[in-house]
């Protein structure tokens, strides 16, 4: 038998009766996790005998338990690897485990051992790259912002889809390698470099294939795509250069960014998707009305009727025996009934779909009851359990999820009148909002926007920053224009507030609870970032992109669709509004965790537009910032701060941007965000050559 590997507990004796079997299992990227996201399960088998049988992988999230099952089996004398990716919880550590059961009895039981590294960049290697063997284990930075892990990216890992690479910040390829996808793995690398991912090319030019037009990089400048990047690195994978290529990557959870992303304030909306999807499911307790009724008829004839029909016949005694016998038969018929009007409530949707030229990625949550059952999603598509907990009875209820030949079931096993919310996540071809955006100006975007959905949507809301306006409702095909002010400034509040008012908890076009669980979809810390602008809107007329266990359509509920587009510039020079802003590291990656004073550090990563000279910027410090310093020419260099006040700060020289991308560590006085209030942000911008 092997020793376990890093990320597995040791193997249990039961192995040794089977001979000649091995069983590895490695949970994640050698043990190192990201909270909140799907985390790979790699389990490794081998024997000298043929072995049938069925592997489970289950996970803890909240109270609610998901179970992946698959049937296995194993040639004699080879070596077969299962991949199987499993939810993770965004702040208790993950509960998961593995069990091996042959022939009907269980050999082999493990807990798999996961801890998360925020400041530690996972980098999943295609094979074409270079082989396993001479893949280095780890690789620093071209910025001092972390170091890398780097992992080869097998047929397996690409077999289980999106979920399988969101675990992956950058992912490395040659041409070859993206040539050779299969159409399903092309979709899941296109999700993940949409959701975030960097997609590092190791080309010296040409067209990438596989990617959108608007997707393709040039040898000087990465290319937007969604919320992710494409880098073209030259050969330099290839030649083991990785300190050279290798970026820290945005992050996406709030904790994260602690108080240093003064617009996380902005993100937080009071809302509750369960009871959003119980209102759309068509279930709703009776009018008070009714219930009164029913109470006064109770009272009537458990009281005055019993005893003078009773005292009539000679025996007012025997209500010792008919009012409780009325009190049981009333309470009875109220359960059934209550359960009648549960059980027969229809399955509902939330559905958050992610579009960026062409490339969509939906997230849905299924409020199902018992007559449901579950959800069947399509091929390509992975059900991840539920989300969140919720009011009702079925919380805690098991999910069990088995791949079928069109896709897979996740069946949840509830009583009568219980109702569970389950989730799936995969591609689909949805049209969403074109964005044509630019800035002349400090603080100012303007811009276009087009309804290419099919469908009417309501509440169509463009956001950059903490900046936001609501252009209404748009129906299909048509465009509005619009217009955000003061987008370098920040608000303490919330602008959801500010531009939906009163309407959120009016008008049933609103999912605000949709609108929060969707975060992480939407980039967490990074979902408005300056730079661009993201457009939202709500429609009732998409139905879900999953089914019913039955094989029912989920016609009920709502869908939110949200695009991304970049801000051009449209004078002479770099606005600040045509830099994108994320976050990349947070307080706790840069030795900046709080100490009580209030100074807490971070890292800005700034994507400068195509037409970015590496040569002098301007820098815009915001007064409640006491340290910046600018990665230039391969090390960090200090800008002049003048603490408590803003201030533009002019840097001669080149060598600020790596494939177009600046970064900036700044340090805050976190408690001088309250005191001044309204205020400005951290900015780039650069004067026509």
């Amino acid at each position: 038998m092997t020793a376990a590997p890093v990320g597995a507990q040791d193997t249990p004796e039961d192995l040794d009766a089977i001979e000649g079997l091995e069983v590895e299992i490695i949970g994640g990227v050698d043990g190192i996790y990201r909270p909140g996201r799907p985390v790979p399960i790699d389990v490794r088998i081998e024997a000298d005998q043929l072995l049938t049988g069925e592997l489970e992988v289950s996970s803890r999230v909240g109270q609610q338990t998901i179970v992946h099952t698959a049937e296995i089996e194993v040639p004699a004398g080879s070596l077969k690897r299962f991949v199987v990716a499993v939810p993770t919880p965004g702040a208790e550590r993950p509960a998961v485990s593995v069990r091996l059961r042959l022939d009907g009895a269980d050999v082999d039981e493990r807990e798999v051992m996961l801890s998360p590294a925020s400041d530690v960049e996972l980098v999943g290697v295609l094979p074409l790259v270079t082989t396993a063997g001479d893949l280095p284990d780890s690789a620093g930075l071209a910025v001092d912002a972390g170091t890398a892990r780097l992992y080869p990216i097998t047929a397996e890992l690409l077999g289980a889809g999106f979920d399988g690479l969101w675990i992956f910040d950058s992912l490395v390829a040659t041409a070859a390698d993206l040539e050779a996808l299969s159409t399903r793995e092309a979709d899941a690398v296109l999700a993940w470099t949409s959701a975030g991912g960097h997609l590092l090319v190791d080309e010296t030019g040409g067209t990438v294939p596989r990617l959108p037009a608007t997707w393709q990089p040039s040898a000087a400048n990465a290319a937007v795509a969604g919320r992710g990047a494409v880098r073209l690195t030259d050969g330099l994978a290839k030649a083991g250069m990785w300190d050279e290529i290798l970026l820290p990557t945005p992050v996406d959870d709030d904790a994260a960014a602690g108080d240093l992303d003064i617009r996380r304030f902005v993100g937080g909306f009071p809302g509750d998707l369960a009871d959003e999807l119980s209102r759309d499911a068509g279930f709703d307790l009776p009018p008070i009305s009714d219930l009164l009724a029913l109470f006064a008829v109770y009272a009537v004839v458990a009281g005055p009727i019993s005893y003078i029909l009773l005292r009539r016949r000679g025996r007012a005694t025997a209500l010792w025996v008919t009012i409780p016998a009325l009190s049981v038969l009333t309470t009875v018929g109220v359960w059934f009934v209550g359960s009648e009007l549960r059980s027969n409530t229809a399955a509902a949707h939330a559905t958050v779909v992610i579009t960026s030229e062409g490339v969509d990625l939906a997230t849905t949550h299924v409020l199902v009851g018992r007559e449901a059952g579950g959800i069947a999603t399509p091929r390509g598509w992975t059900p991840t359990g539920r989300v969140g907990d919720s009011a009702y009875a079925g919380d805690a209820a098991e999910v069990e999820i088995r791949a079928t030949a069109s896709g897979y079931d996740a069946e949840v096993a509830l009583e009568t009148g219980q109702f569970a919310i389950t989730s799936a996540r995969g591609v689909v071809d949805v049209e969403g909002f074109a964005i044509d955006a630019s800035s002349e100006r400090s603080g100012q975007i303007t811009g276009t926007v087009t309804n290419e959905s099919g469908v009417t949507v309501e509440h169509v809301t463009v956001v950059s920053g903490s900046t936001a306006v609501d252009l209404g409702t748009m129906g299909p095909g048509e465009a509005k224009a619009f217009t955000l002010d003061d987008v370098d400034r920040f608000t303490v509040g919330i602008f959801e507030w500010e531009v939906w008012g009163d309407a959120v908890w009016q008008d049933p076009a609103f999912t605000a609870g949709l609108w929060d669980v969707s975060r992480v979809e939407r980039g967490g810390v990074n979902a408005t970032p300056l730079g661009s602008v993201t457009v939202a809107g709500w429609t009732d007329e998409l139905d879900a992109p999953v089914t019913t266990l039955a094989g029912d359509g989920i016609g009920a509920g709502h869908t939110l669709l949200v695009s991304r587009g970049s801000v051009g510039s449209s004078g002479a020079g770099i606005s600040n509004m045509t830099s994108r802003s994320q976050l990349v590291r947070g307080p706790a990656d840069t030795d900046g965790i709080p100490d009580g004073s209030g100074r807490i550090s971070g890292v800005h990563q700034l994507h400068t537009p195509g037409d970015f000279v590496d040569g002098p910027v301007t820098l815009h410090v915001p007064r409640y910032v006491t340290d910046v310093d600018i990665w230039q020419n391969d090390r960090w260099r200090s800008v002049q701060v003048d603490a408590g006040e803003e201030r533009d700060a002019t840097l001669s020289g080149d060598g600020f941007a790596i494939d177009g991308l600046v970064h900036i560590r700044v340090t805050i006085d976190s408690s001088q965000i309250f005191e001044f209030g309204n205020g400005d942000v951290l900015t780039l911008t650069q004067d026509a050559a």
